[in-house]
């Protein structure tokens, strides 16, 4: 949570941790996919919403995430996800509608 209180201090007094896991991301390069374990840090504020950092190996912040927001009766993600490039072809047409628990586009 060190992390959350270094963005942005008053806002990090409302967050309780809900879990950390040990995870695996992946990029491709050249063709070739490449994993790496990451540490993801799960948070929910006050607020309702749902907060995340994850970070690799070297401390570095690979993802952050604050104000994410959940449709209980949808069962799916209510917040936009621009970082997610099929999220992004889904909104703009080029691609299809996300599954569950992906945002609808």
């Amino acid at each position: 949570m060190d992390v959350m209180e270094k963005v942005d201090r008053q806002y990090a007094k409302g967050l309780t941790l809900l879990r950390i896991e040990k995870q695996t991301r992946h990029y491709v390069d050249g063709g070739q996919t490449v994993e790496f374990p990451v540490l993801w840090i799960k948070m929910m504020h006050n607020n309702g919403s749902f907060n995340w950092v994850t970070i690799g190996g070297d401390g570095q912040i690979i993802e952050f995430e604050r104000e994410v927001r959940w449709d209980y009766m949808m069962s799916r993600r209510q917040t936009e996800m621009w970082y997610y490039d099929d999220w992004v072809l889904a909104r703009t047409g080029e691609g299809p509608q996300l599954l569950p628990p992906a945002a609808l586009a």
